[in-house]
């Protein structure tokens, strides 16, 4: 596969807002300075606490940071993505100082991987959605979804959990399915990540759990990639061996910052 389309309907919470909210004040048994943590200090607001956090900058990673977790994750294991080479910020719509847009599309570029072609990626929020595509002919796009394109044939996942895939065309499909390979790769008993996390634990096997660190760890940088991409309004190229982008304003904000009190020399 060479192409991949993914999106979401998210934000489902406000996005792109100028300002930050009103001050109101802190509820009883709300613990905001405990919320805040690192972050700057901010009056409390409920346009903030307690959903809503997710589209502003200092607490949130807005729809992609929130969603890729989730939709792109059978994209990233089963091409084995890696790291991206590029990450580029081919539209945004509501770029704020204070949350993240109203919408965006973010698009990747994975190397080949072993005989792996290369992939370019393509991420899509706020009611953005991927280009009509003749292998879709007479489906309609879910609210969110995956397409991995393929040079014989085209995966379609209209959910937001990679758990409904199909081939499309239905015509290639047919085709298709008398030659597909048996089922090897083990699946998630009951399909319940959460079992799977806790049965890996209690068992002590950390490859047991499917989103163990190994996995994970990878899978959150490219996810926060697209996010910097984002946050800093540009496109850039990533070292992932330096940990580094080619853009100083990007690589500002690859660590995080800490307010007085925060600190790791504070709470040690």
């Amino acid at each position: 596969m060479r192409e991949a389309h993914i999106w979401t309907n998210r934000p489902v919470w406000p996005q792109g807002m100028a300002e930050w909210p009103a001050e109101e004040p802190v509820p009883a048994g709300v613990d905001w300075d405990g919320f805040l943590g690192r972050s700057p200090q901010r009056p409390f607001s409920r346009a903030i606490h307690p959903f809503k956090w997710r589209g502003f900058r200092d607490y949130g990673c807005g729809a992609l940071g929130d969603m890729a977790c989730h939709i792109m994750d059978a994209a990233f294991w089963g091409l084995r993505l890696g790291a991206p080479e590029r990450v580029e910020l081919t539209s945004i719509e509501g770029a704020s100082p204070v949350a993240f847009p109203k919408s965006a599309v973010v698009t990747y570029y994975f190397p080949a991987r072993g005989a792996m072609a290369p992939l370019k990626l393509t991420w899509y929020e706020g009611g953005k959605r991927p280009p009509a595509l003749p292998q879709m002919a007479g489906r309609e796009l879910a609210k969110g979804g995956q397409l991995l394109v393929g040079d014989s044939a085209t995966v379609y996942d209209g959910n937001d959990y990679c758990n409904s895939p199909r081939i499309v065309p239905e015509a290639c499909w047919q085709e298709l399915r008398p030659s597909l390979p048996p089922r090897t790769i083990p699946r998630v008993p009951g399909g319940d990540p959460h079992k799977e996390w806790t049965a890996a634990i209690r068992a002590n096997n950390p490859q047991g759990c499917g989103s163990n660190f190994e996995y994970s760890v990878p899978f959150t940088e490219t996810v926060c990639l697209g996010t910097l991409a984002i946050l800093v309004g540009k496109s850039f190229t990533w070292d992932a061996k330096a940990m580094k982008t080619n853009l100083p304003e990007a690589n500002e904000l690859l660590y995080p910052k800490y307010r007085k009190g925060w600190r790791p020399q504070d709470v040690a």
